[in-house]
């Protein structure tokens, strides 16, 4: 398989994992984000069995606790696109996701420690690059109507501005948990290949645990909606394990620039076909501006580590 088919997967599957299951409706606003943790349980364990991956016994407690970890991000992030929509979410979560791992790169792991002068400087550009696009998205939509829920958000809904205050807070959220989960796993010193199994088992039981804590069962409103929330399962299973040939394939700092591509996928997925904001209107052109900014941020962040 060539590069270019490779690269598809991460930037085509992370950046519309959730847009197949946006409108999905249920009583319990977790629901879709526990069926498409366990599509992905499920893609996992069939990698493990076909490739002959090796399970390192030693390591699933500190990999499973990062799978926890990402299931808060998870929930949060399924629930900020429902009430900001799609393309504001992941505009404002992958970014901060991104912030959020540098600087646990640097503080834990002494990324930066004996890098040159230059080096250090082009990191700070990236991040303050990534820093204009979130702000360019945050600005987005002001002075508009926020938008409306389908049903399908519970929990997370609100009229409004506060409507609107918390979904940003929850992809500020999604992105810190999103940003953090990979720390656990990374000082348990184990292979991303691994990993993927036990991370798997990890993000199952979190969401299964966060879904059953909300009152309402975890019923789909229609049969066809446990299918799309396990596509959504799917396609982030296919962008974890094309990341991981990607960088196997280009470099771990290039394959991660290629990823941050992702982000301009949501946006469009979010304004072009669930008009969340409507296409053609000054917060449309803002939300894609931002995301735009913060994906060139990503891409520089990943050709600098």
């Amino acid at each position: 398989m060539s590069s270019f088919l490779i690269a598809l997967l991460p930037v085509l599957g992370w950046g519309t994992w959730l847009a197949v299951s946006q409108d999905v409706r249920s009583p319990n606003p977790r629901a879709k984000t526990l069926y498409a943790v366990l599509a992905n349980l499920a893609v996992a364990a069939l990698v493990f069995l076909f490739t002959g991956s090796a399970w390192d016994r030693p390591s699933f407690w500190p990999v499973f606790l990062g799978g926890l970890l990402w299931s808060v991000g998870g929930v949060a992030a399924f629930a900020a696109a429902e009430l900001i929509g799609l393309a504001r979410g992941a505009g404002i979560w992958v970014p901060v996701n991104l912030a959020v791992g540098l600087g646990w790169g640097v503080l834990l792991f002494r990324e930066l420690e004996g890098a040159s002068a230059g080096l250090k400087v082009l990191t700070a550009l990236a991040a303050a690059i990534l820093t204009g696009g979130v702000l360019l998205i945050l600005s987005a939509r002001k002075g508009e109507t926020p938008a409306t829920g389908n049903g399908a958000g519970g929990d997370a809904g609100g009229t409004g501005i506060g409507r609107t205050v918390k979904g940003m807070l929850l992809a500020a959220l999604a992105g810190l948990f999103f940003g953090t989960y990979f720390i656990p796993i990374r000082a348990s010193g184990v292979s991303a290949w691994s990993a993927a199994l036990p991370m798997s088992l990890g993000m199952a039981a979190g969401t299964l645990a966060l879904c059953l804590a909300y009152p309402a069962a975890p019923i789909m409103a229609r049969p066809g909606h446990y299918l799309r929330s396990g596509l959504s399962g799917a396609l982030w299973a296919a962008g974890n394990y094309g990341m991981l040939l990607l960088t196997e394939r280009i470099g771990t700092g290039r394959g991660f620039s290629v990823a941050q591509l992702n982000i301009i996928v949501s946006a469009v997925a979010g304004i072009y076909v669930f008009r969340d904001p409507p296409p053609r209107t000054r917060a449309a052109r803002t939300a894609l501006a931002g995301c735009l900014v913060a994906a060139a941020g990503g891409v520089l962040l990943g050709l600098v580590k």
